[in-house]
């Protein structure tokens, strides 16, 4: 983003509401792949319940980051959630 000589080179995070439960995160931040679709207001975002790095066909299909912050609480159905667009 710098080289593109833009000055706010910060990823802005959304706001979008979960369509399936995500478990309790642990003591780390997890960035979660996930598709997010439109949805009446907020957007809504669905985690893909397979997250391992080698699975090429998630990554493909994956629009967004669910961003779970350190010790995050499990999360229901319908929870607001933040996420970066990728």
């Amino acid at each position: 983003r710098v080289m593109q000589g833009l000055s706010d080179v910060t990823p802005r995070l959304q706001r979008a509401i979960l369509t399936e439960g995500v478990e309790a995160n642990g003591p780390r931040a997890h960035y979660m792949r996930a598709q997010v679709t439109p949805g009446g207001g907020l957007p809504r975002l669905r985690a893909f319940s397979r997250q391992d790095s080698a699975l090429l066909s998630v990554l493909s299909e994956a629009n967004a980051l669910l961003c779970r912050p350190i010790g995050d609480q499990a999360r229901p159905a319908g929870a607001e959630v933040q996420y970066l667009v990728v």
